[in-house]
C-alpha cells in the first residue's frame, strides 16, 4: 500500500525516502543522485556544514522535492523574495530547514567618468561583477538575480557571521 506524501508530511518520510534512494532507487535510474547524497553525508561527517538549495520550480508547482535534501544532517534552504515572503520560484516542503533571501537586487556601478563599471550584489558600493562579465541574465529591465542557489550562500553567510 502506497503512502500519500505531501509537502507538509514529507519530512516524516525522510528516512524512508533516503533508504529507498540508496537501495532501490540507486539501481533504477537514481544511481548518481544516490552517490551525491552519500558524498554530502560524508562531507558532513568530516565536520563541514552542508547547505543544499531546495531547488526552483519549473512547472508552476512548488510542492516538488529535491532528492538531495534527504541527505542526513544537512541544511536545506528555501528562497524568500525581497519582501521576506516565500519566493514563488522556490520549492516548498517540510524538508526545508530554513529560508533566506533568494531575490537579490543588482545595482549598476559607474566609474568616476560616469561609465558603466559593473554590478554590486549586496549594496555595499563595491563592484562584485565586472562589466566584462555578463552571462546575459542581467539587464536594466530585470535587475534581480533569483533562485534558491542565491538563497543558500546568503544563509551560510548569515549562519557563520552570527
Amino acid at each position: 500500500m502506497g503512502v500519500n506524501i505531501t509537502r507538509d508530511n514529507v519530512s516524516q518520510y525522510q528516512s524512508q525516502i533516503r533508504n529507498w534512494l540508496l537501495t532501490t532507487g540507486a539501481n533504477n535510474g537514481y544511481s548518481t543522485t544516490a552517490q551525491v547524497v552519500q558524498l554530502l553525508e560524508q562531507i558532513e561527517a568530516y565536520g563541514a556544514d552542508v547547505y543544499i538549495a531546495a531547488a526552483n520550480v519549473n512547472d508552476g508547482s512548488d510542492d516538488e522535492l529535491n532528492l538531495y535534501t534527504v541527505a542526513n544532517n544537512t541544511t536545506s534552504v528555501g528562497a524568500l523574495n525581497k519582501n521576506g515572503n516565500k519566493a514563488s520560484f522556490s520549492f516548498n516542503n517540510s524538508l526545508i530547514d530554513t529560508w533566506s533571501l533568494g531575490e537579490i537586487e543588482v545595482k549598476k556601478l559607474y566609474d568616476e567618468q560616469g561609465k558603466f563599471a559593473g554590478y554590486d550584489l549586496n549594496d555595499d558600493g563595491v563592484k562584485d561583477i565586472d562589466k566584462s562579465y555578463n552571462s546575459g541574465g542581467l539587464s536594466c529591465t530585470n535587475p534581480f538575480l533569483t533562485g534558491t542557489s542565491f538563497a543558500t550562500p546568503y544563509q551560510l553567510m548569515e549562519d557563520f557571521s552570527a
